[in-house]
């Protein structure tokens, strides 16, 4: 006597469980995309698997995994850049509207104007680096798109000959898009103030918690300095970055007062700021300097 026993188990739960963890884990890496260069986000998935790996509901993801003691071993992630322009911005009176306004307006107001400046970072080829209340930070031949539309450091001791130009053409962008954006306590347009430097640099990510993908050297420092001493509304450079700005209107500010450099020649953008460009036309100020 032969006897046949079926079983059926439902597993409509689990097919749908798996579902949106792949959706989730999807998300995730778009979020990894922006937040990290192609070669961190190759790393994390070397060394903790592949993102469609975790399959299994309750699995960590790659951002919690990240785990101690990673510093020592992110080590291997740090680059030269022998020449990049990076670039610090911060809105004159944002400390004042603090005072003024409610917490809920600061974010609206931060969200609306970095957004703005957001929009415009493909279009000039830049990268954002970071924002620290009002400050926003972005590098100019630090990163590149490859094939595959990944953002890809500029490593190998090579570097982008028009990393200057693309920076300051962001530059006066901002200074555009500001315009247009008004403090929530006095109703006036928003002013920029906004300092660029040109040097070497060293990218790689620090920290166990929320690690960040971060540049380390003085020309950070210097480029910071730049801002600080900006006059509001204007562009202040140094004078390694004007040296590759020929094309620029530039007014000499002569010899500036710069914490913990001394004393540094710098120079001040003259332009009008009223030209806008769009991706095409940006390819055309860039071929003046081919």
């Amino acid at each position: 006597l032969l006897t046949l026993t079926v079983t059926q188990v439902d597993v409509s739960e689990q097919v749908e469980a798996q579902a949106r963890l792949a959706k989730l884990l999807e998300q995730e890496h778009k979020v990894l995309e922006s937040i990290f260069p192609r070669h961190v986000i190759e790393y994390m998935t070397l060394q903790h698997g592949p993102m469609g790996h975790l399959a299994a509901p309750g699995s960590s993801s790659l951002l919690s995994r990240w785990g101690p003691g990673s510093v020592e071993r992110m080590a291997s992630l740090a680059t030269w850049h022998p020449a990049v322009t990076i670039l610090f911005a911060d809105c004159v009176g944002f400390t004042s509207m603090c005072h003024a306004a409610q917490p809920l307006e600061v974010m609206a107001f931060l969200n609306q104007l970095y957004s703005r400046f957001d929009a415009m970072i493909d279009i000039y080829k830049v990268y954002k680096v970071e924002t620290i209340g009002d400050c926003y930070m972005v590098a100019g031949g630090l990163v590149a798109y490859d094939d595959d539309g990944y953002k890809s450091v500029i490593s190998g001791g090579q570097e982008d000959p028009l990393h200057a130009v693309k920076t300051m053409e962001f530059a006066k962008a901002m200074l555009r898009a500001s315009r247009d954006v008004r403090l929530p306590h006095t109703g006036e347009p928003v002013r920029m103030r906004i300092g660029l430097h040109s040097g070497p640099v060293t990218s790689g990510v620090v920290g166990d918690r929320m690690p960040r993908f971060c540049l380390f050297g003085d020309t950070v420092n210097t480029a910071s300095r730049m801002e600080s001493t900006c006059r509001p509304g204007a562009i202040h450079v140094s004078a390694a970055t004007r040296a590759l700005l020929s094309n620029e209107a530039w007014s000499d500010r002569g010899m500036t007062s710069v914490k913990g450099k001394g004393e540094m020649h710098t120079y001040e953008w003259a332009g009008d700021g009223d030209s806008r460009y769009d991706g095409d036309q940006m390819q055309r100020v860039i071929g003046m300097y081919l």
